[in-house]
């Protein structure tokens, strides 16, 4: 199937009506990531739906300027209590951006390439590394070099095992495991041959989209989820996601095209067959030796506030590798401040509610961090580096490739 995807019908008006609605209850304020940093009302999504109503010019910097200060986390849709998904009237609103008006509309438009284009983020990322080998660790380039793509310490990972002739189960990998840190890859691939299971990634899989969707720009969100779906319609039976975030879009392809359209039905069809990683591992019973750490989970927000806003299976994992308690925030747990684009929009913002979230942990003394949604990984990384401590981020799978029983 070649066919252009059919874009959906212009959804502004309806978000309009529903702004209107806003009780101005205040309660995506008190879990709103910006908001709680920064302390400015107009950052809540109240704030936004207000101004969508005002008299405030909508060609305005000020207008622009706060429609990207939005995580799109989705606290606030799971706050409200009337149920007006907020982060996707806000989506709407940065959909009808014209060319430049998005905050950081350069860095933005960049990085968006590099998603659309991933080998370029390959071999960026190998510059970068050899650049960072050549600057001084204290100057300001080689500071912000590393924060567009941290450079972890590769992780010891066991040898792989024979290949398996077990069942093939359909992976979509996302950007970071295949090109920036292959050890999610393969410890992805260590886990299922563990359980007599291949994993296969299609041919043609591009980026999923959710960095352009966020950023408001629809038509290429569409464009990628497209490509997607024809790759992994041509396969059956569960598609296996190692990042958080790539599920959470892979899960509302069908949003993108319009109601009773054919791209709409293939695109639920596929999004019918998506399992989580944390979920999928849970169920397959991996044979685990504990290891004595306590061991902080990262709980992403497109799982924390998204349809599996539920699921302990993570945190089952961890119990399962580690024989110390796991350590938990008291009060809730917090975003990490990353949203994908988010970052180079406002990175000052960005490290400030990554930070608070940093010293939060801190103090449960943790021994390592790990998380299963790429954009959190990243931030975690360099919330590390910046810290000069040992304390190490891995996703979720390298944790538990390297507890495996040979």
């Amino acid at each position: 199937m070649t066919a252009k995807p059919t874009e959906p019908r212009s959804t502004l008006q309806q978000t309009a009506e529903q702004a209107s609605r806003c009780a101005k209850c205040g309660a995506c304020t008190s879990v709103c990531p910006v908001a709680q940093v920064t302390g400015c009302e107009s950052h809540t999504a109240r704030g936004k739906l207000h101004l969508f109503h005002s008299s405030t010019p909508l060609d305005s910097p000020y207008y622009h300027e706060l429609l990207g200060k939005c995580l799109q986390c989705r606290a606030c849709d799971q706050a409200c209590p009337r149920q007006l998904e907020p982060s996707k009237q806000i989506l709407a609103r940065r959909s009808q951006q014209g060319p430049g008006q998005e905050q950081a509309s350069f860095s933005k438009m960049v990085a968006r390439q590099l998603l659309v284009h991933p080998r370029l983020a390959q071999a960026g990322s190998a510059t970068l590394h050899l650049i960072n080998k050549v600057l001084p660790a204290e100057s300001g380039l080689h500071q912000r070099l590393t924060q567009l793509i941290p450079a972890p310490p590769p992780a010891k990972l066991p040898r792989p095992s024979p290949p398996t002739t077990g069942e093939t189960i359909t992976f979509f990998p996302g950007c970071l495991a295949t090109f920036l840190q292959n050890d999610i890859y393969q410890a992805c691939q260590l886990l299922a041959q563990s359980c007599n299971l291949q994993l296969h990634a299609p041919a043609n899989l591009s980026c999923c989209g959710l960095a352009a969707q966020a950023s408001g720009k629809l038509t290429q969100a569409r464009e990628l989820a497209w490509q997607n779906i024809q790759a992994l319609a041509n396969s059956s039976g569960p598609i296996l996601t190692s990042c958080a975030s790539c599920y959470s879009q892979l899960r509302s392809y069908s949003s993108l095209f319009r109601p009773g359209s054919q791209e709409e039905a293939l695109a639920s069809q596929v999004s019918q067959r998506l399992q989580e990683f944390s979920t999928f591992f849970a169920s397959q019973h991996l044979k685990l030796n504990p290891v004595a750490q306590a061991i902080y989970y990262h709980q992403p927000c497109h799982l924390r506030h998204g349809s599996d806003s539920n699921s302990n299976s993570a945190y089952g994992l961890i119990q399962q590798a580690s024989s110390k308690p796991t350590p938990t925030l008291p009060d809730q747990q917090l975003c990490c401040g990353h949203g994908g684009l988010f970052q180079l929009a406002n990175p000052q913002l960005s490290t400030t509610i990554g930070q608070r979230l940093h010293d939060k942990v801190w103090n449960l003394e943790p021994e390592l961090v790990v998380t299963s949604c790429s954009g959190c990984l990243l931030q975690w990384q360099q919330l590390l580096i910046n810290q000069k401590t040992d304390l190490q981020a891995y996703h979720l799978a390298v944790f538990l490739a390297q507890r495996l029983r040979c």
